[in-house]
């Protein structure tokens, strides 16, 4: 009889494994990523944008714009390209454990007035909750020049097109919707908010603007933790 119930068991325990695996498999199949995002959604994107910039139309532009996000690259997961760590060795996206608050630049973009201070102060904060990152689309030399600015706290990446191996990916970050762009991601990669760097006029005070874009960049971390809070309570109830 023992014998029985410990066969029985070992069954039980197969089909429950299968069943989470069939699970898994079909959450994987319906992820959906960036890059597969914007090569289905940006041709048509592009084209009505174009079509309403040549008629003088920016806020039927800018909806498109949105839209584009909203309905089709939120909620999508981040590719795991490559790019190259500054204070380490090539890295890639899935190296960050956390959530990530990822901003892209170039050299020879002007932060926001209050931006960097902001940014250090936050990237302190909340190091162990939530990493923060800076990629420059630059050469190695010309990223270590505009990475002075930042604090220790702040992971500093260059992607240098020419070398990179994934060009694709790459190509779609950088030309699709332009920079300095701010991509929000769950600890599991997922895109929880994409969007333009906070703005402030340069003739606001420096300690205004200071705090224009830490309430800014506070409210990007509010919606992460509560993502997160989300994927634990989920994780509970399974």
């Amino acid at each position: 009889m023992k014998f029985l119930f410990i066969i029985f068991f070992m069954i039980l325990t197969h089909f429950d494994a299968f069943a989470q695996d069939e699970n898994f498999g079909v959450e994987e199949s319906e992820k959906r990523y960036f890059s597969e995002q914007i090569y289905r959604y940006y041709s048509e994107f592009k084209e009505k944008s174009n079509r309403a910039f040549s008629l003088g139309k920016r806020q039927e532009a800018y909806f498109y714009y949105k839209q584009l996000i909203d309905e089709h690259l939120v909620g999508s997961y981040m590719d795991n390209f490559n790019a190259t760590c500054l204070s380490n060795s090539n890295c890639q996206i899935q190296d960050f454990q956390k959530p990530l608050i990822l901003l892209t630049y170039a050299s020879w973009n002007v932060p926001t007035k209050g931006e960097v201070p902001a940014l250090n102060n936050l990237a302190k904060k909340y190091k162990d909750q939530v990493d923060f990152a800076v990629i420059f689309w630059d050469e190695k030399k010309d990223a270590i020049e505009a990475a002075k600015i930042y604090n220790k706290y702040i992971e500093i990446l260059y992607v240098d097109e020419l070398k990179n191996k994934d060009a694709y990916t790459v190509k779609m970050l950088k030309h699709s919707l332009g920079f300095p762009t701010i991509y929000v991601l769950g600890s599991n990669k997922k895109i929880l908010q994409i969007k333009s760097n906070p703005q402030n006029d340069w003739n606001l005070a420096d300690d205004e603007a200071i705090k224009n874009s830490i309430d800014e960049f506070n409210s990007l971390v509010e919606q992460i933790q509560l993502f997160e809070d989300k994927i634990i309570a989920d994780t509970s109830l399974d």
